[in-house]
């Protein structure tokens, strides 16, 4: 998914958004890229000077998923939740293929994440391979198994 569908489809998920007063549309601006979607702020323009944009209360944004081309409004809470998600991805990320031996450091993640000898033997291969989507994904599989949290997306 480019950034450009995913701008389009939250738009057309702000156009269903209605503002309270009929001088003003909601909208989106681009905000910053995750590894399982793209975040939008939601913002109202003014209808008849579309230049003059202001941030919206109440909903933080608008994602959509990269997996799925769904969108919809995240919270507050939620973002931060997300942006702590990126954040432990790509610390996990940098332990995997680090400067650290990486067969060590592999070893600690099965034990830590409970994982199948076969899982962990596809996970050593794609860090070898320095597939980081791939990668990334995987550990994104591990962190939604292993505890109830919010999965996000």
């Amino acid at each position: 998914m480019t950034l450009l569908e995913a701008q389009n489809i939250a738009q057309q998920h702000a156009l269903m958004i209605r503002h309270p007063t009929l001088e003003f549309v909601v909208d989106v601006k681009y905000s910053r890229e995750f590894h399982s979607c793209f975040y939008f702020d939601l913002i109202v323009k003014n209808i008849a000077n579309h230049n003059n944009s202001i941030p919206i209360g109440g909903a933080a944004g608008i994602i959509v998923s990269k997996k799925n081309m769904q969108a919809r409004e995240i919270s507050f809470g939620n973002l931060s939740l997300l942006e702590e998600n990126e954040a432990t991805l790509e610390i996990l990320y940098e332990l995997l293929t680090g400067s650290n031996p990486v067969n060590d450091q592999l070893s600690l993640f099965k034990n830590k994440y409970k994982m199948e000898s076969q899982q962990f033997l596809h996970l050593h291969r794609e860090v070898q391979k320095n597939e980081k989507e791939i990668v990334l994904n995987m550990i994104q599989d591990l962190l939604d198994k292993q505890k109830g949290r919010l999965h996000v997306i």
